[in-house]
């Protein structure tokens, strides 16, 4: 079949380290690896300048302008220039149809956007919506308020309505549209997040570097992987292990990844008398990332959102690294507690508790790894997904 994969964000990029890149770039090697002609029409680019560098932060005079001026404003400037953006996108979308010709489209769904649905609708042809999270509440909640979020709202609705088929991560996510747009369930498969077998491959040379430049043989390490934002919970995981590494002196935490927070969680480091004991690696190139789960002794997702399928505790199962996870509904759908992995709330206290049960019994750790990897390789490979939703396309 002729797959066009469509994702009209101006910003997500397919060539990005962070967990939607992933998800992207995983969808259309999964449906090439199936046979399938697959066209990726990513709006917001398929390459970056340079996949390691960190991410870029505000000057101090653009942080004083938008210091001066209300923030509502800064908001609904992005929103309006998201909407003006949708419609280039559309110009877009229909010359690549014109021109491949797909049997269906394969969108990532996001904020504010209806350029796909429109222009499927408009052409007759069947349109796949992935969506991945509650984008209104979720953008209000991060960003604030913004004049277009009741537009957004109906949009949002629209989208959910006009496509053929609705994917959702998780199912309290499909319950939320249920209740908010009173959509009927059998419009949407539930359709948690994969892992791709052939690309956990740990890298000898890389792994030995590793270990070399941050003094880590002999250690006990306890890693994070992902973008370094306050929802993911990396302060409770610091606190956490301020507290598990007072008995465990040769304990270092591993933090992977880069983002916004940084430098706040550097400076909590150091107030916790952690800054030689914490290591914030920056971005690192994808190509080596299980090189440094590797290392981990154990793996940690300490926070997440109630409606998220966290790629990265796929990346840990694959790895047979042990896991412990928030309990989450969305969690619980891929894990069973203390057979999969340790499943806790998010406090600092119930991740110091379950980092050192997991210290002081290697053998109920190891277990554990293998559980859920055995898990991971059998449910959660890209290729089951993609073989769903081409599935979707012949009812």
């Amino acid at each position: 079949m002729r797959i066009l994969y469509y994702s009209p964000h101006p910003h997500l990029n397919l060539a990005s380290p962070s967990g939607y890149g992933t998800h992207m770039r995983e969808m259309i090697a999964a449906f090439r690896e199936l046979g399938h002609d697959v066209l990726p029409l990513i709006m917001g680019g398929t390459t970056l300048d340079d996949e390691s560098k960190d991410i870029p932060r505000p000057s101090l005079m653009k942080r004083i302008i938008k210091g001066m001026t209300p923030k509502i404003f800064w908001e609904s400037l992005k929103d309006l220039r998201l909407l003006s953006f949708d419609q280039q996108a559309k110009a877009a979308l229909r010359r690549e149809i014109e021109r491949f010709k797909p049997d269906f489209i394969y969108e990532r769904a996001n904020y504010a956007q209806v350029s796909g649905v429109e222009v499927a609708s408009e052409r007759g042809i069947f349109h796949v919506l992935e969506v991945n999270a509650p984008y209104v509440a979720e953008r209000q909640h991060l960003q604030g308020k913004s004049l277009y979020l009741a537009k957004a709202k109906a949009l949002e609705k629209q989208q959910l309505t006009r496509t053929s088929k609705v994917i959702v991560v998780s199912g309290p996510l499909r319950e939320y549209y249920t209740l908010r747009h009173g959509i009927p369930k059998n419009r949407f498969l539930v359709m948690p997040n994969c892992v791709n077998p052939d690309s956990v491959r740990p890298l000898e040379e890389v792994t030995r570097s590793i270990r070399e430049k941050y003094q880590l043989e002999g250690k006990w390490v306890v890693g994070f992987v992902g973008s370094v934002q306050p929802w993911h919970g990396v302060d409770i995981l610091i606190r956490a292990f301020a507290e598990f590494g007072q008995h465990q002196p040769e304990a270092r935490l591993l933090i992977v990844g880069d983002g916004w927070d940084v430098p706040n969680l550097k400076e909590l480091s150091r107030q916790m008398g952690l800054a030689e004991r914490v290591i914030f690696t920056g971005n690192v190139p994808f190509r080596e990332v299980f090189s440094y789960m590797e290392i981990m002794d154990v793996t940690v997702l300490a926070k997440t959102a109630w409606y998220c399928s966290p790629v990265k505790i796929f990346e840990y199962g694959a790895m047979s690294r042990p896991v412990i996870a928030m309990d989450t509904e969305s969690v619980r759908e891929v894990m069973v507690d203390q057979q999969d992995g340790l499943l806790i709330p998010a406090k600092p206290e119930s991740l110091s508790q379950a980092l050192d049960k997991l210290a002081e019994n290697q053998e109920f750790a190891e277990k554990l790894a293998v559980n859920f990897h055995q898990k991971v390789m059998k449910e959660f490979v890209w290729t089951h997904n993609a073989k769903r939703v081409i599935a979707l396309t012949q009812k």
